[in-house]
């Protein structure tokens, strides 16, 4: 047995001098746990007869390297509370343990612990457990007058202690909550697809229909997630509201699951038989339940979610064991009697909302960008980085317009990856910009600008904005003959040698002026060959013939980083003048000492 760490016993000692906070022994080490174990007794002034006693045994779990590391607090078995409480865990009973499954969530600034709530974690060993069940004890008090959410927080789903896989996917915002009130079935068919080939760790859902095959919803995928990989059914069923044992857990067992229903007025066995008739091939079946969420506490429902669980064992009429008629009758008898019976534990399953505006909640570009549609003319070392950023921001639609081709030493800054050399640049792009994003629709337009066929055409006329990236005054010549419909936000985006510089230049026109964007940006060219005139250009290969671009990967993409916010702003700008800026990475005393912006060109001809 490990020897218990200085620090755990100062941890102990100081608990010693809180008040409301008893030790019921010492530290014990926990082999199976691979952590220190100690029991203690956490009193609260509550009153008498409540969910939440005055005084209630807990166990705390810490690591060998305290006061770092995770430190856990769970209910005891024995003298512990025994229900579900919002911000904790499935409070269900763990065998052999000696405390239960339904850890208190105490490291976020939840509204409901006051004051405290907002209270930095300390770190030094006398503090930092005693800080924690100073928490718990907050914690209590507010469970106790049921206070631990209050109208206005952000609502909170029970913990219905999921299993770890299979990850099922949806895709749900208030717009298919409102083409969900206009179905009137509550049970149907649902569709997965692997996110992966050959590995069934992750299931998108692909579409919802009804028990006779009729499609209710497809949900708005990118184009990674239309392919059919690995396709299979499920059930799925909608409930009226959020399924819940009191005060706020879910359903731990199939009888427990099955009283929620009861009591409001849905028989789920029922249900249940209705819609296996619909899957009829056995094996898994993962049923979807389906009901309606606010956004915050007190508020009306905005939102459907879909809590996943797993049928395992599931027979056809041919396959039903021995000691069951082989008919629907006993296929139904097999089902609920040993697959599903009141005492089991509902294998609850993980489940996320991939609706763009869910994962992008950590950061995106604006709407009036993310909705546009996008032309990418180039898919070099800016351009790629540019496209990707562009995505991960947000952006959906893309066409892409490159030629080249990739080779092994664009890989010092490119994106791609050595398992793209020697393909076009564009066609590998695009595939890597839709697995970034599940809802990415990027589309690759063959050759080069200007496009030949009628229907790349078509969709390059069709574009909101037109960013090039190429450096090539060819393209450039092209972009103002092009016969563009309507008016278009142009932007171009070139690097300087040496990546010295970012040049960004914007026009909101019918025609791209080409000579106008040469008679701005010639003098810049000038002064950069002046800049680097006696520099030895590095080559590729032997011979004299082949001198490179030279760029660091660092240096192109914080310049395609800085290119991303010219276009951010240009979009956003109601005006969408005419814009030329300069921005140049520069060095103070000797260090780097970041980007900055050298000027902003005025119209030659006014």
């Amino acid at each position: 047995m490990p020897i218990l760490p200085d620090s755990l016993r100062v941890a102990s000692e100081a608990l010693r001098s809180e008040d409301g906070i008893d030790l019921l022994g010492e530290w014990q080490w926990n082999g199976e746990e691979d952590r220190w174990v100690l029991s203690c007794r956490l009193t609260v002034d509550v009153a008498e007869g409540g969910m939440i006693p005055r005084r209630t045994n807990w166990v705390a779990l810490a690591e060998g390297r305290y006061p770092w590391g995770e430190i856990r607090l769970h209910p005891a078995e024995t003298g512990g509370i025994h229900g579900t409480f919002p911000h904790q865990r499935q409070n269900h009973t763990l065998a052999g343990k000696g405390w239960r499954n339904g850890q208190l969530c105490l490291d976020t600034g939840i509204t409901a612990l006051g004051r405290q709530g907002l209270d930095p974690e300390p770190y030094a060993a006398a503090e930092r457990l005693a800080w924690r069940l100073r928490r718990a004890r907050t914690w209590l008090s507010a469970a106790a007058r049921a206070e631990l959410t209050r109208e206005g927080d952000p609502f909170e789903l029970p913990d219905f202690g999921v299993e770890p896989a299979p990850l099922v996917v949806s895709c749900e915002d208030a717009d298919t909550f409102r083409l969900w009130s206009k179905v009137n079935e509550v049970v149907g068919v649902v569709t997965f697809r692997q996110l992966r080939r050959e590995d069934p760790s992750v299931l998108v859902v692909s579409s919802f229909s009804d028990l006779r095959g009729a499609t209710k919803l497809i949900p708005a995928w990118g184009i990674a997630l239309r392919a059919p990989e690995g396709l299979r059914q499920g059930i799925w069923i909608r409930a009226d509201a959020v399924p819940y044992v009191l005060p706020w857990g879910g359903p731990y067992t199939w009888g427990e699951l099955r009283t929620v229903a009861r009591v409001r007025g849905s028989d789920l066995d029922k249900v249940l038989m209705w819609a296996f008739r619909a899957f009829l091939d056995g094996g898994d079946c993962i049923v979807l339940l389906g009901f309606p969420i606010p956004a915050t506490v007190g508020s009306a429902a905005t939102l459907l979610h879909w809590q996943p669980l797993m049928i395992r064992g599931v027979p056809t009429l041919a396959s039903v064991p021995p000691g069951f008629e082989r008919s629907s009758r006993g296929r139904r008898h097999f089902i609920l009697n040993r697959l599903i019976p009141d005492r089991t534990q509902v294998p609850w399953l993980r489940t996320e909302n991939w609706h763009s505006d869910t994962i992008s909640s950590r950061g995106r570009l604006p709407m009036t960008l993310t909705d546009a549609k996008v032309l990418m003319i180039g898919a070099g070392a800016l351009g790629s980085a540019v496209a990707e950023l562009l995505v991960r921001g947000g952006v959906r639609k893309v066409l892409l317009m490159d030629d080249d081709v990739l080779q092994a030493g664009n890989l010092v800054r490119h994106v791609l990856s050595l398992k793209d050399v020697g393909e076009k640049k564009a066609g590998a792009l695009v595939r890597r910009l839709n697995d970034i994003s599940p809802h990415a629709e990027t589309v690759l337009l063959s050759g080069r600008f200007p496009p030949s066929e009628q229907d790349a055409v078509s969709q390059a006329a069709g574009a909101d904005i037109v960013i090039e990236t190429t450096g090539d005054n060819d393209v450039l010549a092209a972009l103002s003959q092009f016969a563009w419909p309507s008016r278009k936000l142009f932007i171009s985006l070139s690097l300087g040698l040496k990546a010295w510089a970012l040049f960004a230049f914007s026009v909101s026109a019918e025609r791209f002026p080409a000579d106008d964007f040469f008679a701005t940006i010639r003098p810049q060219m000038e002064e950069q060959r002046r800049r680097f005139r006696n520099d030895v250009w590095p080559r590729e290969g032997q011979g004299c013939w082949h001198p490179v671009f030279p760029a660091r990967c660092d240096e192109v993409m914080l310049l395609a980083a800085v290119g991303v916010r010219f276009i951010m702003e240009v979009v956003e700008s109601p005006l969408r003048a005419r814009e030329f800026r300069v921005y140049e990475r520069y060095e103070a005393e000797g260090s780097f000492g970041g980007v900055r912006r050298l000027s902003a060109t005025a119209d030659p001809t006014e």
